[in-house]
């Protein structure tokens, strides 16, 4: 996928996009395309998980990745490990080709976000020789 928006719905249902103006001139910088637009309802995972996720999985990933040379940012990282869970990556057929697109954490549920956590750590141990702690632990 070359490029994802978000839109969020007010009590109301009335949508609003997130970063309009983006998605806008992504339309504008691609005239005459095709374009295949899915319409999701994103999870809200809970505050404490997302919490543990980015404080503690990404923040040791990217630890890990920068060791090898890497030099992510905390962005960087997230996106970079994601593919690295089959719970995210989504193998999609569109014209008759194979497309691979990784999805966003939003997406998936929170029985899914935990095992795509448990499928980070097992990476940091197996490529990044990092041991990821437990929530509320101090191993």
């Amino acid at each position: 996928m070359d490029f994802e928006f978000t839109m969020l719905t007010d009590p109301n249902g009335k949508p609003s996009a997130t970063d309009k103006e983006l998605y806008l001139q992504y339309f504008l910088d691609n005239p005459n395309s095709k374009f295949k637009i899915i319409v999701s309802k994103l999870s809200s995972h809970s505050e404490l998980l997302r919490a543990y996720y980015f404080a503690e999985v990404v923040t040791k990933c990217k630890v890990g990745l920068n060791d090898l040379g890497y030099n992510l940012n905390k962005d960087q990282t997230h996106e970079f490990i994601k593919q690295y869970s089959p719970i995210m990556v989504e193998h999609i057929y569109f014209d008759g080709d194979m497309k691979s697109r990784i999805k966003s954490i939003n997406e998936i549920d929170n029985k899914q976000f935990i095992q795509y956590i448990e499928d980070i750590k097992q990476f940091a141990i197996e490529h990044l020789d990092i041991m990821i702690k437990e929530p509320n632990t101090d191993i």
